[in-house]
């Protein structure tokens, strides 16, 4: 595939298109905008938005993958939206985000068990009706995460999910 690279920072591109495919990516963002449309990207860097001003945040439908600190420390992302083909979410990858509540559609198999650490996140909708994977050890007890020790011992994270799915989700450790 003919791929294309816009624009340069860190010695890698920042923006890579393939011509022949619906596909492009943001591998670095150097950028002060508070609201972000992500709807026209299949694939995000590692760490893209770390400690950005951003707001607002809307993933589109053509992500699979927030992957590991994409949002990590944005203090004012408040509002998060689409994403509804994402099938996995990395370490640390809302990391100190202060938004209440996120919904994960029906793709989701993987959850990072630290992908929430230190946020303001407090409650996490997920529209299928199988639990997703942990990548590390983690406990999950009908509604509520409880995190390993390192990470927020004293908070839980509380899991809406779809009525009559609890048999799936109720594994004691998940």
């Amino acid at each position: 595939p003919q791929m294309m690279y816009y624009g340069y920072c860190d010695y890698y591109p920042a923006v890579v298109v393939c011509k022949e495919q619906d596909f492009k990516a943001l591998l670095r963002y150097n950028g002060n905008d508070t609201d972000i449309d992500l709807s026209e990207y299949s694939l995000l860097g590692e760490y893209l938005f770390a400690d950005k001003g951003i707001k607002s945040v809307n993933l589109g439908d053509k992500i699979t993958t927030i992957p590991n600190g994409c949002f990590f420390g944005c203090e004012s992302l408040t509002k998060i939206e689409g994403g509804k083909n994402v099938e996995k979410v990395g370490e640390v990858a809302f990391w100190k985000v202060p938004a209440e509540n996120v919904v994960f559609h029906e793709k989701l198999n993987s959850l990072a068990q630290t992908a929430f650490a230190y946020s303001g996140i407090t409650t996490v909708e997920f529209l299928s009706p199988y639990a997703p994977s942990f990548d590390s050890p983690g406990y999950m007890y009908k509604d509520e995460i409880k995190h390993n020790e390192y990470y927020d011992k004293n908070r839980s994270i509380h899991f809406i999910i779809p009525k009559g799915a609890s048999e799936k989700y109720d594994i004691g450790i998940w």
